[in-house]
């Protein structure tokens, strides 16, 4: 989306005004490891009654890349979505993707299914 990847860039692509995206700072060890842009999309036919959350943006280096994918899946999981959708512009997720439990497609839409409790 940009070549800028910082949280000034962050708070002007996705403003907190904005209520139809929260942003996820991920940590690990008290040190920032990326971040991460997540929102319900709107209702779809297509999807019947289920509730459907993507990945907007995200930005981490390459091994931080499946925490933070995993942290935005879990705000969205604790947010109550039953299918998340993910297209990540990097190819350095798709090797790590199956340990994450995303499935990988030819054309690298990714996306899980919320397990039943």
């Amino acid at each position: 989306m940009t070549a800028v990847r910082d949280f000034q860039t962050l708070r002007t692509l996705y403003p907190a005004s904005d209520a139809h995206f929260t942003r996820l700072r991920v940590h690990r060890s008290g040190h920032d490891i990326g971040w991460a842009v997540v929102g319900e999309r709107r209702k779809d036919g297509k999807y019947g009654a289920m509730r459907v959350g993507s990945i907007v943006d995200c930005w981490a280096l390459p091994e931080d890349a499946l925490p933070v994918v995993q942290a935005a899946s879990a705000a969205l999981i604790e947010n109550g979505v039953d299918l998340i959708i993910f297209q990540p512009e990097s190819s350095s997720l798709g090797s790590r993707s199956e340990s994450g439990r995303f499935l990988d497609f030819a054309v690298k839409l990714y996306f899980c299914r919320r397990q039943e409790p």
